[in-house]
């Protein structure tokens, strides 16, 4: 019957040399992207001193996978596969010159390096830069973001002995520390003092303690606040109003006056004096009916002699007669052509005939 031999295998989706092998033992990684058969090397009580990478898919020559003792070769290590070389491999000072940028999965590696050159991440305990500034900003400690940069007064201030006080600046990069008292010293009374013709002062001074209560004082009624009435400036005092205190604005006097554009009022006009006195050459009147002698209690006697007057030489008027409770006209009445007198709707008097009047010739 066939003898099948089998080597040990990796099927897991993680690339790399497997941490141990029996002396002279082969294993194979089978994952995408690390295809390369290992072999253990050396015997120390049957477990190999060190794991090879000897071939493979993905097997690179010319990397350096496994180093043991001091790396002194100029040769270019393309990759190194991720745990290809652990802390064990690198004791101190077994590398002697290593260049380019350590991108490798190990996050803790002891050792010492008498030369390494390139960038190693902050993440795998290097300072993520190749300039001091660079690798501040990427350790989080960039001068005047993160920390304070240096400066001279600071030291000075670090500088100073004791322990309490006043810090004080006494010339450029010096500083003391000022330990007088200030702020000391005692108030045996406060007061309040105000112009009286405005303001009332109540409980002042105090000596102990309390409240100073101010409020205004009371003042002449129809007083204002104001200046001097004439002259230069000066202080202000309550006093009555003065003409000149009212600037020359445009609006009727109360005393009379001109108004010398149109005037509408919008409400109801009322004149209450002896004489209304209308000096224009057409009274436009829109309402209908004019009333005379309108007054709390009208009566015959109220009326009498009411009415019209157009002055002349000699008045022409139309005056009510309480007496004959009639219309006089002062002057004849003269009917347009085509008109005519009547007397409760009935003509009596025409131009050319006399209607409706029974004259009566006498006896004799």
């Amino acid at each position: 019957m066939a003898t099948t031999l089998r080597i040990k295998r990796r099927s897991s989706s993680t690339v790399g040399a497997p941490s141990t092998l029996a002396s002279s033992e082969l294993a194979f990684n089978e994952t995408s992207g690390g295809r390369v058969l290992y072999y253990g090397l050396g015997d120390v009580s049957g477990t190999a001193s060190s794991v090879i990478a000897i071939g493979g898919p993905d097997f690179v020559p010319g990397t350096i996978p496994n180093l043991t003792g001091v790396v002194t070769s100029s040769g270019v290590a393309t990759s190194i596969a991720a745990g290809a070389i652990t802390n064990t491999m690198l004791a101190n000072g077994a590398v002697a010159n290593l260049s380019g940028t350590n991108t490798g999965d190990n996050a803790n590696t002891t050792g010492t390096s008498a030369n390494v050159t390139g960038v190693v991440a902050v993440a795998n305990g290097g300072t993520g830069s190749s300039t001091a500034p660079n690798a501040r900003t990427a350790l989080g400690l960039a001068i005047g973001s993160n920390v304070q940069a240096w400066d001279a007064d600071l030291d000075a201030i670090a500088a100073i002995a004791g322990t309490s006080g006043l810090l004080k600046k006494t010339a450029a990069n010096t500083w003391t520390l000022d330990t007088n008292a200030y702020g000391s010293g005692t108030v045996t009374s406060v007061g309040v003092s105000v112009p009286t013709s405005i303001l009332s002062v109540a409980s002042s001074p105090v000596t102990t303690s309390g409240t100073i209560a101010l409020s205004l004082a009371t003042q002449t009624a129809n007083y204002v606040w104001s200046g001097p009435t004439t002259g230069v400036a000066a202080t202000p005092t309550f006093r009555a109003l003065v003409a000149n205190d009212i600037p020359s604005l445009g609006y009727l006097s109360t005393s009379g006056g001109t108004v010398s554009g149109n005037v509408v009022v919008t409400g109801t006009l009322e004149v209450q004096g002896t004489t209304t006195t209308i000096s224009s050459s057409t009274l436009v009147v829109t309402d209908k009916n004019i009333e005379l002698g309108k007054v709390a209690t009208p009566s015959e006697s109220t009326c009498d002699q009411g009415g019209i007057t157009l002055k002349s030489s000699v008045d022409h008027t139309i005056l009510y007669t309480a007496a004959t409770t009639s219309w006089d006209f002062s002057e004849h009445v003269n009917l347009a052509t085509g008109k005519s007198l009547k007397i409760n709707g009935t003509t009596v008097l025409s131009a050319t005939a006399l209607s409706g009047v029974d004259i009566d010739g006498g006896s004799f």
